[in-house]
Order: C-alpha cells, then structure tokens, then sequence
C-alpha cells in the first residue's frame, strides 16, 4: 500500500470523534460541549473503540491510524482468502485486484485520516464475503458471522444498515422459488443489525431525545442541487478512478452475460449505494471517502469477473500474460491517475489540522485557566487540542442551528451551508474563528457574522504567528469586552491586553511564555478605542517606558490609547494598566 505517500494527514472530523471519546473518558458523556446534548458524530463503534485505547491511555490519534492501517490489510486477507477458495487462477486475479487496492488513493488515505471508514469497508466485505460463504456451501454458521459484521456496521455509519437491506432483497430475489425457505435464513442474517440498529435508535431516543444523529439535521437537505452535487461526485469518482471503473465494469457486464446470480447482488448494491451518495449531495472530502465502500465491491466484481472468465474459457499460461500485457497501459494509467488527479491527491497538501495544532495547544496553555468559549467552523482541530468549551457555528455539534435552518438551505456546499449569526452573538463567544483562521469570510455563516452589528461593535481580528514546523499564521477574532480574552475590570483596574491595539499595517502577534503578546517596533503607533473616560496620569504600560498618548472623544466619551516604542529596538508590549 501507498500509505506513506500520503502521511501525516488527519480529517479534522476525526478530531471531533476525538473529542467525543476524551469528554467520554472524562466523565462528561457521549458529548461534544456542555449544554443541550446532541449526536454529533455518525460513528458510535468507532467513538466507542477510541475511547477504550484512551482509557488505557494510548495516543487516540495514533490509534486511529494503526487500527485504520490494520483494516486496510485485513481487506487484503479477506480479498485474497475470498479469490482463493472459488477460482484456480486465484492469483492471476489477486495480481489484478491487489494492484487496485494497494495503489488506490482512497483506500490508502482513509486508511491513515482517522475516520472509520476503513472499519466500515472491512465489515462490508466480511459481511458480503459471508453470506457468499453460506449461499456457497449452505452453512448456517456463515448466516451468523455475516449477521455479526452487519450489526457493528450499523453501528459504524449510520448509512451501515443500507448493506443488509440490499442483502437482504437480494436473498428474497434469488430464492423466490422458496420464500419459507428465504425468509427463515433471512431472519437468521437480520438478527445482529435488528439488535445493534434499534439498540442504538433507544439509547439515542433516551440520551439525545433524537430519532436521528445531529449530523441527519445538518447534511441531509434533499434539493436537485445536492442531487446533481451528488450525481457528479460519483462521476468524479468514475473518472478519477477510469482504469478500475472499465475493468470493474466490463467484469459485471461478463458476470451478467454469463447469468451469474452474484451479478444481481453487485447491481444492487452498486446502484442504492450510488443513489444514495447521490440524495445526501456527495461528500466534501478529497480521495472519495464515501466510494471507498464502492472500491470494496469493485474488487469483488473483478474477482468474480475475471474468476468467471478464466474458468469458462481455458487458456494457456502464455495467453494469461499476454492478457496481463494487454492490460499494463490501463494499469499505467491508474498509477498516474493516483497521483496526479486532485480529487486523489489533495491531502498530501491538507495538512492544516496540524497548523491549529500548534495554535491550540498555544491558546491552551495562555487561556487554560479562563476557558474561553470558541465559536469556529472547523469543530475538530481547535476544540480537540484546547479543550475548550466550543460553539460550532456550522450545527454538526449545535441543537439549535440545524433546527434553524436559512431559507436557502439545500443550495450550498453540503455540511457547511448552515448559521445564525444572532444566535451566535447570544451565547457570547470569547473567540471566534473563521474557517482556518482567515480574516475574510469563508462560509455562509462567516458573512452572516462579518455583516452582523453586533459582530463588528464586540470584535476585533488578532493577527497571531506561531512558529513550529507546522506554523500558524492567521486571524482570530476577540470579544474586546470578555473578561476571560478582553478587557479586564476587576480589582479597580483597568487591564487591556496588547493584541488588542492596532497599527496602520498588520503585525503579527507572538506567544511568550503563557501570555499573547506584541513585538512592537520603534516609533510605530499602536492604538485602541477605550469605552470609557480615562485619566491619562493613571496609565501605566508593561513593560514601561513606552509613549502614551491618551485623547478622549467628549460627545462619545470614548478615549483612543496610542502606544509608542520611543526606542530604538523591538520590544515585546504586554498590556497596559490603567489605575481607577
């Protein structure tokens, strides 16, 4: 596998599933923030089990990688045990199909981005594997294994039940000469995802007060523009992916030909799994997590293709590989299709999750004791690295937002479409955040907030640069007013932090120690609005020595501070205090 080519990537979603296990570990439940609890993830299996390496105290990241890794290779034991014990030619096949799966970006990232995708695939191709095993040979046992994998993938995804229901109509359709017959094995196989799906649905009805996830709410808004986004997703993938797409293809096309009734259950699957992706708008992520179940079934179909065909048609070892050969420029161009097409290989360069890696565990040592309240649109970097009490203004892990969605929900970018700037503004966020730290809006809500007065009267963009090997360098916003990041009035003073002056060109403020603090350059004005009168013979600048030049507005009573370096070198500006 190509996995280091695409190493250290991480999805920010899995930092949110991250949070959920560590606040699980802490004994605050299964809960992304404290208030009004909501199912923010779509992944309970996977919360469940990053949450027990926790507790044991392992690294969840790390673990999330290796496990993702160690499923990834069990596909690959499961793909070459399944070849093997149907078709003599097995490894003239698995030549074929290892090759697809080792150099596929899909299967490749997502066995190292932290998500539970690659956990998903492999209990589908054991489930499916399974219950092949039983229409083989009739062995009941083989029912129960593949009921098992079925009901954790209900608990995987919540999309995971879709694979038992397309097996399940799939086993009605080819036994429809003996439905009794039908109906009592299918019960057999209906056992673990009856249990585990409607065991899951209680516990979300008593814990959440929910029939759906919180993640339902937010990314399911059936419109034709998520359709046709959806729609050309697929496409995308098809073309990104041509080389497996054609020989996946032709092999179904041959196993229909041939009147194989496998070739009923791949059409199944292949087509409510397509209209599926297609009714929920696709997905936002590069390297197509949501066809990395596609792949899977792909490399059956050509398993059973190529089995098929070389079994009915007997040829000598020289024409297998001239077969290969002719074959070689479809492969050639899956390998430069792998690492040239941008849907493929765009996490090689998406490595931002570390950049607010660096910038949270900063802000949690500076802010550690004030815990502010973050408001971000990314809800996994930041709050999983400070901690922090958080507000996504995006509603994956909001009650409020997906319940209030604007009118013109359905007609943008899925999962990031949503936002109400006023409730934002009413819960009072210390910090905000835009999208990676940008001072421009990015998404909808981040306009809503940049037009919004309130916004604009409270909060004032800080520039702020963290070297490290993955730097920060970006732009929060801070309430002026907090008492935990702004303005500090207590015990008779006045406290206003240096990052909250301006200059006429922007500069970048550093962390010192546990403080966020100014280089501030000689003879260069620094300056801020004060809402109060202020009498300039009580103000007092850490570190001393620096200019200040106090002029005080009589119709708005407002008071403009100006800070200057009189020096001749930089100095690292604090605060200043004014006395009252």
């Amino acid at each position: 596998m190509n996995i280091n080519w695409y190493m250290p990537f991480f999805a920010d979603d899995s930092l949110i599933t991250i949070r959920y296990a560590q606040r699980l570990i802490d004994g605050h439940g299964l809960t992304w923030t404290d208030g009004i609890r909501v199912e923010g993830y779509s992944n309970l299996l996977w919360v469940l089990i990053l949450a027990f390496f926790g507790k044991l105290g392992a690294n969840m990241i790390l673990v999330a990688r290796v496990i993702g890794v160690l499923v990834t290779v069990t596909n690959i034991y499961l793909l070459i045990q399944y070849a093997k014990s149907r078709y003599s030619d097995a490894p003239l096949v698995l030549s074929l199909v290892l090759f697809f799966f080792s150099v596929s970006s899909g299967v490749a990232v997502w066995a190292i981005g932290g998500l539970e995708n690659s956990l998903a695939s492999m209990l589908a191709l054991h489930s499916i594997i399974r219950y092949l095993d039983y229409k083989k040979c009739g062995e009941t046992k083989y029912l129960w294994l593949s009921s098992i994998t079925l009901g954790l993938l209900c608990i995987t995804r919540p999309d995971g039940v879709l694979l038992s229901i397309m097996i399940g109509i799939y086993h009605l359709i080819s036994n429809k000469s003996e439905l009794r017959k039908a109906f009592i094995s299918l019960s057999k196989l209906a056992v673990f995802p009856i249990i585990l799906y409607f065991g899951q649905l209680i516990f979300r009805i008593a814990y959440y007060g929910e029939l759906v996830p919180n993640t339902a709410h937010v990314k399911v808004s059936p419109s034709f523009y998520h359709a046709f986004t959806g729609i050309m997703y697929t496409l995308r993938f098809f073309k990104s992916n041509f080389s497996m797409f054609v020989i996946a293809a032709a092999s179904l096309t041959y196993l229909i030909y041939k009147k194989k009734s496998i070739s009923l259950l791949y059409l199944i699957i292949l087509g409510i799994w397509a209209s599926y992706i297609s009714f929920i708008g696709g997905d936002f992520f590069f390297a197509f997590r949501h066809h990395l179940f596609t792949i899977i079934v792909f490399m059956l179909v050509i398993i059973d293709g190529f089995g098929t065909f070389l079994s009915n048609n007997i040829l000598s070892t020289k024409k297998k590989c001239l077969a290969l050969v002719l074959l070689t420029p479809l492969l050639v161009f899956f390998v430069y299709q792998q690492i040239t097409d941008d849907n493929n290989t765009r996490s090689r360069q998406s490595l931002w999750v570390f950049n607010l890696q660096t910038l949270g565990e900063k802000l949690k040592s500076t802010f550690g004791d004030e815990q502010p309240l973050i408001a971000i649109d990314p809800a996994g970097s930041l709050p999983y690295f400070t901690m922090f009490p958080a507000l996504d203004m995006l509603g994956l892990n909001d009650y409020h937002i997906p319940r209030n969605k604007p009118k013109k929900a359905g007609r943008g970018f899925i999962g990031h479409e949503l936002g109400d700037p006023e409730y934002v503004m009413d819960n009072e966020p210390d910090i905000i955040q835009f999208h990676l730290g940008n001072r421009e809006p990015i998404h909808n809500i981040d306009t809503m907030l940049s037009e919004n007065n309130r916004f604009l009267d409270r909060y004032i963009d800080v520039s702020i640069y963290v070297p490290a090997e993955y730097e920060f360098k970006g732009v929060l916003y801070f309430d002026k007013y907090s008492k935990k990041v702004g303005i500090d009035s207590s015990f008779g003073k006045l406290e206003i932090p240096s990052y909250l002056f301006r200059s006429d060109s922007e500069v970048y403020n550093i962390f010192e120690g546990k403080e966020l603090v100014t280089p501030l350059e000689p003879n260069k004005p620094f300056s801020f609005v004060v809402p109060y009168s202020i009498n300039p013979t009580l103000i007092r600048t850490i570190p001393s020595g620096l200019d200040v030049e106090s002029t005080r507005n009589r119709s708005t009573g407002l008071t403009r501070l100006s800070i200057t370096n009189p020096g001749d070198s930089t100095v690292i500006f604090k605060k200043v205090i004014v006395l009252q």
